[in-house]
């Protein structure tokens, strides 16, 4: 996929699968926009000449909004959009607090909602078609136990997906992608209930985790032309876990 002129925009860029999508992009030369909380991840690929790195947290409204003022000062052709930030909160509902659903709904879905009407905006009336690729989990199509409030922002992004898909008749294609169990920065914690982490392999037809790499090729394959009659879908990868 030849991009030139075109940027990508990322959140969640400083590890798991947003840092994988982020090597991949950079290693096929595209030009990209990246938001990461810590940069210090970074540091082997802050050099690279295709990277735009902003420092902070998805939900700071202000500096949303400085990025979106920066990418139309500069005039860059932002076309795609990559929505992969997010947070996990493993509780059981009971003892779920307003706090706590506030928050993770602030980081998993309000942030998705606010940076994806921004770029919205910035695109609805360029030349070009654009993508939007908004990184879910089957925890939003399927349900787990002690999920509840995480699966919620999940199943709530699937919903946006489908909705502005509609709205935007091609146009802008937006898709999401549901991950089963892969090896993101809670895998090594994840390994040390044995029993349980047996039982997600014992569960997975392919008996492994996936690789962060595996969801970057997905990533790059919706957000290229080769996927351009794909639309409003929601796309499990999660090994045939949820096929069993």
């Amino acid at each position: 996929m030849k991009e030139n002129n075109n940027y990508f925009l990322i959140t969640g860029a400083s590890k798991g699968i947003g840092k994988s999508c982020l090597e991949l992009l950079l290693k096929n030369n595209c030009k990209v926009i990246a938001i990461a909380r810590n940069k210090k991840n970074l540091t082997k690929i802050i050099k690279n000449k295709n990277i735009i790195l902003f420092e902070g947290d998805v939900t700071d409204n202000k500096l949303i909004k400085k990025i979106f003022t920066f990418i139309k000062k500069k005039k860059l052709n932002l076309k795609y959009l990559i929505n992969n930030a997010g947070q996990r909160q493993r509780k059981q509902f009971l003892k779920i607090k307003d706090r706590d659903i506030r928050k993770i709904f602030d980081v998993n879905y309000f942030s998705v909602f606010n940076i994806t009407q921004q770029f919205v905006n910035h695109v609805k009336k360029k030349e070009y078609r654009s993508s939007v690729v908004n990184i879910s989990s089957i925890v939003g199509s399927l349900g787990f136990s002690d999920l509840s409030g995480y699966g919620s922002t999940k199943a709530a992004i699937n919903g946006l997906t489908k909705c502005l898909a509609s709205e935007y008749k091609g146009k802008i294609r937006f898709n999401s992608i549901n991950p089963g169990f892969t090896k993101t920065s809670f895998y090594k914690k994840f390994k040390q209930n044995r029993n349980l982490f047996n039982w997600t392999i014992s569960r997975t037809p392919m008996k492994r985790w996936a690789e962060p790499d595996e969801i970057a090729e997905l990533i790059y394959f919706l957000c290229s032309d080769k996927s351009s009659y794909i639309n409003g879908e929601t796309i499990k990868i999660d090994g045939g876990w949820s096929n069993t």
